[in-house]
């Protein structure tokens, strides 16, 4: 599909600009607000309050975590007649990432800790239809933000979740990659929010 200047379609639209419009500026905002609900995380297939037994299989490196997130202060434990049964904290609370209806997805604990965000924006295909919606494909460049302290300064998560010490490496790193923007009465949308609103 042929590509077309984001920048030259910027200029010509400037005098008269609208959410609508197929500008840098909007196609960015769109970008952004997808990474802005897709923080960095990890995750933790269970769901809390959640049981540690002899008649589970855990390994170890499932206990190291967990008791991990207890001293950061993100769990609680009390014992129980078969093990340690572990649940969230007010403040784990609100370290985990939920659903669009608010609650926490069943057997999926993910732990926020970081963020990216879309330092530019440089070409886009020329407008096309799918299914009755206009949509096109942005080449974009992502920067990898800072990641809180918590994980950081956590030895055992860094060395427990292989995810996490790349993504410490990679903070202030840039990297390039696309995305399908849809055209809505609102303006212009990641084409997964988009997606996922309309199923």
């Amino acid at each position: 599909m042929r590509r077309t200047s984001i920048l030259f379609l910027a200029g010509l639209l400037a005098a008269c600009s609208s959410p609508q419009d197929p500008t840098e500026e909007n196609f960015t905002a769109a970008i952004q607000n997808y990474y802005d609900q897709s923080p960095v995380c990890f995750k933790l297939n269970v769901h809390f309050p959640y049981e540690l037994n002899d008649t589970k299989y855990n390994s170890e490196s499932d206990k190291k975590v967990f008791n991990e997130l207890e001293a950061i202060g993100f769990l609680n434990s009390s014992k129980t007649a078969n093990g340690v049964t572990f649940a969230l904290t007010d403040e784990g609370k609100e370290k985990v990432k939920r659903d669009e209806f608010g609650d926490i997805p069943h057997n999926n604990s993910t732990f926020c800790y970081g963020s990216y965000k879309v330092v530019a924006v440089s070409d886009a295909t020329k407008q096309g239809e799918e299914w009755g919606h206009t949509f096109s494909v942005v080449k974009f460049k992502l920067e990898m933000q800072d990641v809180d302290s918590w994980v950081k300064e956590s030895d055992v998560l860094k060395e427990e979740i292989n995810s996490i010490q790349k993504n410490i490496d990679d903070i202030g790193s840039v990297r390039k990659s696309e995305a399908a923007v849809i055209l809505t009465n609102n303006g212009w949308v990641h084409s997964k929010l988009f997606y996922n609103d309309n199923t």
